[in-house]
């Protein structure tokens, strides 16, 4: 698969020093989870879901599991923070500025939680200023 996503997998997994192929290593082990769940959570904005799992060679379903436990992985592992922190670093400088801004940013907002504009102006411009 050689596309954009693919490119930005193999930045990725170069910059943090992982084997080239890293994200197809079967291994259930933690730190490649956490590898593959940061990418996958960093490109979930920018592509629909069937996109990410051929990336980083996994079922849709994972993807889900990815996404369901961000929370979670963000609290409790520091290299998960660190792998996600320079994976949306990568996904944002070539997505963002190919013009790829990812699918319906409101709905995406909506579905985080926060509560309309009128009850909290502030956190939900900051909120909007990470996306556009």
């Amino acid at each position: 698969m050689d596309n954009i996503y693919s490119e930005i997998a193999k930045e990725y997994f170069e910059t943090i020093g992982a084997e080239a192929q890293g994200y197809t290593h079967p291994a259930r082990e933690q730190i490649y989870v956490d590898m593959r769940a940061a990418l996958a959570n960093s490109l979930k904005p920018y592509a629909r879901s069937m996109v990410i799992a051929k990336t980083i060679c996994k079922d849709r379903t994972t993807l889900v599991h990815y996404w369901k436990h961000h929370d979670e992985y963000f609290r409790w592992s520091p290299e998960y923070r660190r792998y996600l922190g320079i994976a949306q670093e990568i996904a944002s400088r070539e997505l963002g500025y190919r013009g790829c801004y990812g699918l319906d940013r409101g709905k995406q907002i909506r579905n985080l939680g926060f509560k309309p504009r009128s009850e909290n102006e502030g956190e939900y411009k900051a909120l909007m200023s990470l996306f556009w």
